[in-house]
C-alpha cells in the first residue's frame, strides 16, 4: 500500500487508531505531520508487530519543506487487512471541517508527548 495525503494526522485519532494503522503482520515506513507540530516530521515504522513513532527533524531538513503524510506498507496480507489499514489512514487524517480550528492547536498539548517529546509553542 502507498498511502499519501497533504493533510495532517489528527493527534487524538492517531492515538485511538494506532493499532488499526499498524495492521497485523505488516511492515511499514513513512512520515506524517500533526497540526500541533506543523514544522516537524513525524516518523512511522512498523516491524514485527512493534510500532515506532518519533521525531525526525524538520520538513526543511527532509526535502522540499512541504509537510505531508505518506506511509508505505508491505507484507503478506489479504484484501480485508489492506482495506482496514487504508481505512484507518483515512480516518486518522484531519477532516476538512477541522482545518480552520486546527490552526490554533499548536498552543495546546496533543497527547503525543511520550512519542514525540513536548511540542514547541
Amino acid at each position: 500500500l502507498d498511502l499519501s495525503s497533504d493533510l495532517p494526522f489528527h493527534p487524538g485519532r492517531l492515538r485511538e487508531l494506532v493499532g488499526d494503522l499498524a495492521g497485523r503482520g505488516l511492515l511499514a515506513r513513512g512520515c506524517f505531520w500533526v497540526p500541533t507540530r506543523p514544522g516537524r516530521v513525524c516518523a512511522w515504522e512498523v516491524a514485527g508487530g512493534v510500532v515506532s513513532v518519533g521525531d525526525a527533524g524538520t520538513w526543511g531538513q527532509a526535502g522540499d519543506g512541504t509537510a505531508r503524510s505518506h506511509l508505505v506498507v508491505t507484507g503478506l496480507a489479504d484484501d480485508a487487512e489492506c482495506e482496514a489499514v487504508s481505512r484507518a489512514f483515512s480516518r486518522i487524517l484531519l477532516r476538512s471541517d477541522e482545518l480552520v480550528e486546527a490552526l490554533a492547536w499548536p498552543r495546546y498539548p496533543d497527547g503525543l508527548e511520550d512519542w514525540l517529546g513536548v511540542a514547541e509553542a
